[in-house]
């Protein structure tokens, strides 16, 4: 096939390979029940994907498919000139009649039928994508998806790393995006959240310590272990319970190293891979990268915000009179920096008296959070 045909992405193009994704995520979490319902309603998502993708190959076209009225129709007309899209003719016409089955004439779906919709879907997707686009569907992850600009921030540098082949780098920044927006998600006190200080991030699931004789001794580090034991479980269960998937979740574990928060629960420690010897592939890394942001999706999607009123009602205001970098920790020799404040912009300042602690700097609230500017840069309104 010619190289005029491929594509480079544009915002539009990523976004609507996202909502397809997004789809066929929600098919496969479906896919983890049993009943007919459950397998129809992911055959009737797994449908929409691939009548969308088509749509996209339609507009990249631009035939006579745009003005399909029948799926048949697009089908034919959108993959008339793509082998790839004629290898899976068969596999989606049989998706099609189950979905329409399912859909007028309530004819039940097996799993073991809609497990395999998933699987070709899935085949379809990847294949076609980098042969008439050249790019690879599963890379796409829009990282504004989250409330939160540090973890965005984190997100691009794990996508950035991966584009150019640094795939253990982006493993390690995603494993701190994810950290982050789980540190962020406990700042911000809804309801049972603190059980998600007890997920680790990266490293083992559940250490089995070795306990010999009952003294004292052994019996109060069996103690220690059975509460951070229960307070991990805890936490997996909260998530679970906020729709993240467990199983994505302890494979994004395996693959990422330990990220720990310094004593001031601030800025992030990244260890060692724990000398596993960890081959980290490209799809490692754009499985990092996906995980996160879906994980932040469940987590945004299920959260309720809420604001204290006497803070509110005790804000103070900067204003930016230079740009200046709004930051993490002042205290450390090169801080991260989360955005730049532009000139004119009007900060809330953090409530209570933290800004007095640090003379060359100002406490403000970036995304329900705390951050700083340099006092030099604003002034007080």
């Amino acid at each position: 096939m010619s190289t005029e045909k491929k594509k480079s992405a544009t915002t539009d193009f990523e976004q609507r390979l996202e909502i397809q994704k997004y789809l066929v995520g929600e098919a496969e979490r479906l896919l983890m029940g049993f009943s007919s319902y459950s397998m129809g309603a992911a055959t009737l998502l797994l449908y929409d994907a691939v009548e969308a993708f088509l749509q996209v190959l339609a507009d990249h076209q631009e035939t006579s498919a745009l003005n399909s009225k029948t799926f048949a129709e697009l089908l034919d007309g959108a993959g008339n000139d793509f082998t790839t899209v004629k290898k899976y003719k068969a596999s989606i016409d049989r998706l099609n009649n189950a979905r329409f089955g399912f859909k007028y004439t309530g004819i039940g779906i097996t799993k073991s039928d809609a497990l395999g919709f998933a699987r070709n879907v899935r085949a379809f997707l990847s294949e076609v994508c980098q042969d008439v686009f050249d790019y690879d569907f599963w890379s796409t992850s829009s990282r504004n998806s989250t409330s939160h600009r540090r973890t965005e921030n984190w997100i691009q540098k794990a996508q950035e790393f991966a584009n150019n082949g640094q795939f253990a780098q982006s493993v390690e920044c995603s494993a701190i995006a994810a950290a982050v927006y789980l540190n962020y998600q406990v700042q911000l006190g809804l309801g049972r959240s603190d059980t998600l200080r007890a997920v680790p991030i990266g490293g083992s699931f559940l250490v089995n310590p070795f306990v010999s004789e009952p003294d004292d001794e052994s019996l109060e580090d069996f103690r220690e272990w059975a509460e951070a034991t229960i307070n991990t479980i805890r936490g997996v269960m909260h998530l679970a319970a906020r729709g993240v998937d467990i199983v994505s979740y302890r494979k994004f574990q395996t693959l990422t190293p330990m990220v720990r928060f310094a004593v001031w629960g601030r800025t992030v420690r990244v260890a060692h891979f724990n000398d596993r010897n960890i081959a980290v592939t490209e799809d490692d890394a754009c499985f990092c990268v996906n995980f996160v942001v879906d994980m932040a999706k469940c987590l945004e999607e299920t959260s309720i915000k809420t604001k204290n009123k006497e803070d509110n009602e005790n804000y103070r205001y900067v204003l930016v009179e230079s740009s200046s970098d709004v930051i993490v920790d002042p205290r450390e020799k090169s801080p991260e920096v989360i955005r730049q404040a532009q000139v004119g912009e009007r900060i809330a300042a953090w409530p209570g008296r933290k800004h007095q602690k640090w003379p060359d700097h100002v406490a403000i609230i970036q995304d329900d959070d705390v951050a700083f500017v340099s006092r030099a840069g604003v002034r007080w309104m």
